[in-house]
């Protein structure tokens, strides 16, 4: 029998961009943890809308469910990260009134027997409301559409910028700062910015800029909104996956030495920290979470803990299938393994990739146990 999974990316999604994926070998762990059990994985990303609202990203899930409804039989699991868990909940939720251009919804929500959220803000992100906020919004569609710009009719062609990126990179290298994050994106990105590379940049960076319904969806009040209205169908099991990434501290900013790129990443980190640690104090789990909890991260995390990103005990919802000390991207595979990942942010959780594919392996068991 092949199950079926169907990843979905969250705030700020995109499938691939150039070289740069969204999911950064998830689909290879899954596939490599199901055949341990015996068993084997059709694993498919879903392309949803960056920053559109939540109604908007989980009519496109229940249209990529459609799609991999088609593929065959098999049970089929949603694994929602960040945003595209409440994407998931939504698209399976019975009562959801989506635009979604599928035949029969609820023969394709009887389908599926596990949603899986993973670092999803159940409760909501401090950092939706700073952006929905009177400074934040403008903020978030300026840069956005000022990439898009610059990249789409700039007075400087592609080419050159290109260049000069080059030339940076290599400046970069001669005055000892290699193996940076300039080199990276450079690589697997501007090296080969075709005109489709070009024009998916522009597109990703222009629906951003043009819908950003989606960050004010995300603030406690508009989740809680979503938990209201939202009825989760019984007859499918739900987990989590839950992440805290370590405080901020000098010693981290020093280890990074000479390294100005690191060193920018690492303060934009400490300011996101800053942001995510303002959460509610109701925020609560109940015992079978709080013990899990204790099992795995030796306690139950006070409310400011956060993820860099998302609050951790926000992520609660259903049972906790997995949690670790690691910060929002690590899960997704961005926590700089040296054999194609990059720490975009750099939290020195110290996740590495056992604790990736035990993650990983571990969400792949809850979703047996699910059929």
């Amino acid at each position: 029998m092949t199950h079926r999974v169907l990843l979905i990316s969250g705030f700020f999604g995109f499938e691939a961009v150039g070289e740069l994926r969204y999911f950064e070998g998830v689909g290879d762990a899954l596939r490599r943890a199901y055949e341990a059990e015996g068993e084997e994985a059709d694993v498919r990303e879903v392309r949803t809308l960056p920053t559109a609202s939540i109604r908007d990203r989980a009519a496109r899930v229940l249209e990529a469910l459609e799609d991999l409804a088609e593929a065959g039989s098999g049970p089929i699991h949603l694994v929602g990260h960040s945003t595209g868990g409440l994407d998931g909940r939504l698209a399976i939720a019975p009562s959801a009134s989506l635009n979604a251009d599928v035949g029969d919804p609820a023969a394709l929500r009887e389908r599926v027997t596990s949603l899986v959220t993973v670092s999803t803000p159940h409760g909501g992100s401090p950092l939706a409301t700073f952006f929905a906020s009177a400074a934040g919004q403008p903020l978030l569609r300026a840069i956005t559409a000022l990439g898009a710009l610059v990249l789409d009719r700039g007075t400087l062609p592609v080419s050159v910028v290109v260049k000069l990126g080059d030339m940076l990179r290599n400046f970069d290298d001669v005055i000892g700062l290699k193996g940076t994050v300039l080199d990276e994106l450079y690589e697997r990105l501007l090296n080969d910015l075709t005109e489709e590379r070009r024009e998916a940049i522009v597109e990703l960076l222009g629906e951003i800029s043009k819908d950003a319904a989606l960050v004010f969806q995300l603030t406690p009040e508009g989740v809680d909104l979503l938990d209201a209205a939202t009825g989760d169908p019984d007859e499918i099991r739900y987990g989590c996956v839950i992440t805290r990434s370590p405080q901020p501290t000098f010693s981290q900013l020093r280890a990074l030495r000479h390294d100005v790129y690191g060193h920018a990443t690492y303060l934009i980190y400490i300011l996101l920290s800053a942001l995510a640690s303002q959460t509610r104090t109701d925020i609560t789990v109940n015992d079978a979470q709080a013990a899990r909890l204790r099992e795995l991260l030796g306690e139950v995390p006070p409310s400011s803990a956060h993820d860099g990103i998302v609050p951790t005990l926000a992520q609660a919802w259903g049972e906790v299938v997995a949690a670790a000390t690691a910060d929002h991207l690590d899960l997704v595979g961005h926590y700089g393994n040296g054999e194609g990942s990059s720490d975009w942010l750099p939290s020195g959780s110290g996740f590495d990739t056992e604790a990736f594919h035990d993650v990983w392996a571990r969400v792949a068991r809850f979703q047996l146990g699910s059929v």
